[in-house]
């Protein structure tokens, strides 16, 4: 399976001015968020761990463009301990 990431030109003050959107494999659904050209870059490469590249990203939205599901559907396949 390849793994589609859409990006897109944006203008943010926050200095995020790519806006990446990935498909969950599971639902489907469309997921779109905000990062730093130069981090991504630095993604694509394997430069680093996604953590310390997008620490301004949610778990959620790393996990999706790590592993492809969104933050529901782990969540369905991986409950949290209690």
């Amino acid at each position: 399976m390849t793994t589609t990431i859409h990006t897109e030109e944006a203008v943010r003050e926050d200095g995020r001015t790519l806006r990446l959107t990935r498909r969950c494999d599971w639902c489907r659904g469309d997921v779109s968020m905000f990062v730093q050209p130069g981090d991504f870059e630095k993604f694509l490469a394997g430069y680093s761990y996604i953590q310390n590249l997008f620490p301004y990203l949610t778990a959620d939205e790393r996990e999706l463009l790590l592993n492809g599901f969104c933050g529901p559907c782990f969540d369905a396949f991986c409950p949290p301990d209690e």
